[in-house]
C-alpha cells in the first residue's frame, strides 16, 4: 500500500531538477528511473520491517522508511537536520 500511494513521479522530478545521481555497482553515476526508486524504496521498507525493534528506521539512496510501533512510513529526504548534528 504505501509503495502504491508513494509518489514517485515527485522524487523523480525533484533528483531531476537537483541533478541527483546514484552511483551503480561500477561506480558509474546515473539518475535513478521510477523502477529504479520503487525497488530502492521497497528494500528500504523491507529492512525496517526485518528490524525486531519496536522503532527503528532504515535509509538508502534519499528514502528512508520509519517503523514506529509497526506503523510504518517512508519519506524521501532531501535536507535534515537537528540539535545534535553540530556533536557529530
Amino acid at each position: 500500500m504505501i509503495l502504491k500511494d508513494f509518489d514517485f513521479k515527485r522524487v523523480e522530478r525533484v533528483m531531476k531538477s537537483l541533478e541527483w545521481e546514484w552511483i551503480g555497482e561500477e561506480g558509474i553515476r546515473y539518475t535513478p528511473t521510477i523502477s529504479d526508486l520503487i525497488r530502492v524504496a521497497d528494500l528500504c521498507l523491507t529492512q525496517v520491517m526485518k528490524s525486531k525493534e519496536k522503532e527503528d528506521t532504515y535509509s538508502i539512496g534519499g528514502f528512508e522508511s520509519v517503523k514506529i510501533d509497526g506503523v510504518l512510513e517512508l519519506r524521501f529526504i532531501i535536507e535534515k537536520n537537528n540539535t545534535l548534528s553540530v556533536l557529530f
